[in-house]
């Protein structure tokens, strides 16, 4: 059993590659759940100068980077959508979605961040400090 265990070395981090040997497919292949992320991504105002705001996305993912790479494919995917007059892409199958696009409004990718999602109303929260 401990070889077995040893069979899967822990690997350092470097240009896609996660700090754990689970990657995404690894991970389905065990059956083993990600962990939910909330990227925060800043928007602001084409129409009105000075309005700002946050677009939160949140859904499964196995880093940071992928979770906010999976948002902007589904923001993509919306706006391109509603711009074809379209509905919005319901229901990803890796549970990712958008439930609105709004218009005017320009996110700033590149400002972007995500951690660990919380439930708001859960006994058990989860410390970035876990991933």
């Amino acid at each position: 059993m401990l070889s077995a265990l040893r069979a899967a070395p822990f690997r350092t981090a470097g240009p896609g590659r996660s700090r754990w040997p689970l990657n995404q497919a690894k991970r389905r292949e065990m059956d083993v759940p990600l962990p939910y992320f909330e990227v925060d991504v800043p928007i602001r105002s084409t129409r009105q100068p000075g309005l700002r705001g946050v677009h939160v996305f949140t859904g499964p993912a196995d880093s940071r980077s992928a979770a906010v790479r999976i948002a902007h494919e589904v923001y993509d995917a919306a706006r391109a959508a509603q711009q074809a007059g379209g509905e919005i892409p319901r229901g990803r199958p890796d549970g990712w979605t958008a439930r609105g696009y709004r218009p005017g409004w320009e996110p700033d990718w590149k400002a972007a961040t995500a951690g660990r999602w919380n439930a708001p109303y859960s006994w058990r929260r989860v410390s970035d400090l876990e991933l």
